[in-house]
């Protein structure tokens, strides 16, 4: 008969495994924390698309952009993570943060900027009291110049999500993207 000797780890083994997860989670839960503040501000992005069509068809009927939103015949939006999404001065769309999102993004505030090309439209992300990081890269990375020609921007997607066509037929949603 073979006699089997009992054996547990040391005390080293173990102390090392407890080092590496304590290492490994110092680094996982930041960067879960901004993952999840990155994709509550997208719930903005998401609210200010019937604004930035409002504002657009607005522009293509009066020539001028909408200084709020009566003017602009649409509804200021929230949701779970977002306080309000508004047109303010110029067609500018502010969207405020509430106070349900984290607290790295809370009460903070982004806008959305149009800017006319001449039968067309584009959108510039812009950071107002938010980090830049916590907005998506398509702000950071996409400009008007990116685009086709008579486009205006979705503001997230990096150039694959909805863009509006303004023309002399009316607003119609198009691919984006080069």
């Amino acid at each position: 008969m073979y006699k089997f000797k009992q054996r547990g780890f040391t005390l080293i083994e173990l102390m090392i495994v407890v080092a590496i997860i304590g290492i490994l989670a110092s680094i996982a839960i930041p960067m879960y924390g901004e993952y999840v503040a990155r994709a509550q501000v997208s719930e903005g992005f998401s609210c200010a698309a019937a604004q930035k069509l409002a504002v657009a068809e607005h522009y293509q009927t009066k020539g001028t952009f909408p200084s709020n939103n009566i003017e602009a015949n649409a509804l200021s939006c929230s949701g779970k993570f977002v306080e309000s999404v508004s047109i303010i001065d110029e067609g500018v769309l502010l969207a405020t943060m509430g106070s349900q999102s984290s607290s790295a993004i809370s009460g903070k505030t982004f806008s959305l900027n149009p800017t006319a090309n001449g039968g067309s439209i584009s959108w510039d992300c812009e950071a107002i009291t938010i980090e830049q990081k916590y907005l998506p890269t398509a702000c950071a990375a996409s400009t008007s110049s990116d685009l086709p020609s008579g486009t205006e921007t979705a503001s997230a997607g990096g150039g694959t999500g909805e863009c509006y066509s303004v023309g002399d037929s009316g607003t119609i949603v198009v691919p984006c993207g080069s």
